[in-house]
């Protein structure tokens, strides 16, 4: 086999191997939140997913009580989950990783299914949005793949 050969042999069997990954769809990710002078904070997320399920919308609301020294996180879809990861600090802005987990229905072989997703992407988040600026914020878009189990903030 000459080198030709065996490079387009190459190409072949990674183009293949690429045509033939899933494509689960992805996510479309706004991540907010704040803080009051009186100690009150809290985080929002709304992950929008489309893909081969009915579009799903999860949302997500963190809060931090100063008046009972707690934290809540309520989410509207118990199967969603998310993490923020490997953050980088700047002046006005935090450098880091989202990765979100959610189980939605699927076609799998012809049959309908539950599968779990997940994904990870940067996220930039601005901060001193907001009147008083202690807002932050920033979106992206995290690509599903099939995955993991059990929650990862829950």
């Amino acid at each position: 086999m000459s080198v030709r050969t065996s490079s387009c042999l190459h190409l072949l069997v990674a183009a293949a191997s690429f045509a033939a990954a899933t494509d689960y769809g992805y996510w479309n990710v706004t991540y907010t939140g704040g803080a009051s002078a009186t100690g009150y904070r809290y985080h929002d997320i709304t992950a929008f997913y489309s893909g081969y399920s009915p579009d799903r919308r999860a949302t997500c609301r963190w809060l931090y009580s100063p008046e009972f020294r707690n934290e809540t996180l309520t989410c509207n879809d118990p199967s969603f989950s998310y993490e923020l990861v490997d953050s980088q600090r700047r002046l006005t802005y935090v450098m880091t990783d989202i990765t979100l987990q959610q189980t939605v229905e699927i076609v799998v072989v012809g049959k309908l299914q539950n599968v779990t997703l997940g994904g990870t992407a940067p996220i930039t988040l601005k901060y001193n949005l907001g009147a008083n600026g202690r807002g932050f914020g920033g979106e992206t878009v995290v690509q599903a793949q099939k995955c993991c189990k059990g929650r990862m903030n829950g």
